[in-house]
């Protein structure tokens, strides 16, 4: 199965990444910074993007058979707390779509 993953530069997302590759699925990690996936499991692809660009999302969801959203933002203090919203809630939003669509 390939698996369209989210966050998999974060704590969460990137051990649910080892363990998927390990499963033997084909992990694909939707990342802001490819170079900063540095626990990357062997033959991961890394999509830039971000999960609050649709259509960067779409993208990488293309071609996958699941999506697993493990991105958020969880910083305690933030400038605008709208971007709360605009990451937690308008990613998820995405995430769904995307899944659907793939």
């Amino acid at each position: 199965m390939k698996v369209l993953i989210t966050g998999a530069t974060g704590y969460v997302g990137g051990r649910v990444a080892e363990r998927l590759a390990e499963a033997g699925h084909v992990v694909r990690g939707l990342v802001r910074d490819p170079a900063r996936w540095g626990r990357r499991p062997e033959g991961a692809e890394a999509v830039a993007g971000d999960v609050t660009d649709a259509e960067a999302f779409a993208r990488a969801a293309e071609g996958c058979d699941a999506v697993v959203h493990a991105a958020a933002l969880v910083k305690s203090w933030v400038r605008d707390r709208s971007e709360y919203d605009r990451v937690n809630v308008g990613g998820f939003g995405n995430a769904v779509r995307a899944a659907r669509a793939a």
